[in-house]
This record gives structure tokens, C-alpha cells and sequence, in this order.
């Protein structure tokens, strides 16, 4: 991608990387985390003058995996 400047990079973290709530810190923390390397990454391309490269970050709301079954969404 670098050598022919172009391409397009997805990244797939929640929106529990963007806002946090109680009894889950350590989710939060890791989408956290994958929100600020994807950030770092734009920031990355845009010095190297890289504009042919997209970057799009996917933070969902809610998928149903079963990771929150019982909890309510007030």
C-alpha cells in the first residue's frame, strides 16, 4: 500500500471506545486502544503525505453476541 499509495484500511473497534461505563473497564480499555492506534495511523499517513491510503473507523453500537445478554439499554 505504502509503495503504490493506495488502498483502503479498516479498522473495527465499538463505541465503548469512545465512551466508557461501569463493569466493563477492560473492554473499554482495549477499544480504547484499538480507537487511538487507529487515529495514530491517520495522523502516520497524512506525514507521509500517503493521501491515496483511506482510513475508516467502525465503531458499532450494538452487535448481538452475546456479550451484554441481561443488560438493559435505557
Amino acid at each position: 500500500m505504502l509503495e503504490i499509495n493506495h488502498g483502503h484500511i479498516v479498522t473495527v473497534a465499538s463505541s465503548l471506545g469512545l465512551f466508557s461505563t461501569a463493569g466493563v473497564e477492560d473492554y473499554c480499555a482495549s477499544k480504547f486502544g484499538v480507537v487511538g492506534f487507529h487515529e495514530s495511523l491517520s495522523h502516520e499517513l497524512k506525514a507521509a503525505e500517503k493521501d491515496g491510503i483511506k482510513t475508516t473507523l467502525v465503531c458499532p453500537y450494538l452487535v448481538d453476541t452475546g456479550m451484554f445478554r441481561g443488560c438493559r439499554i435505557r
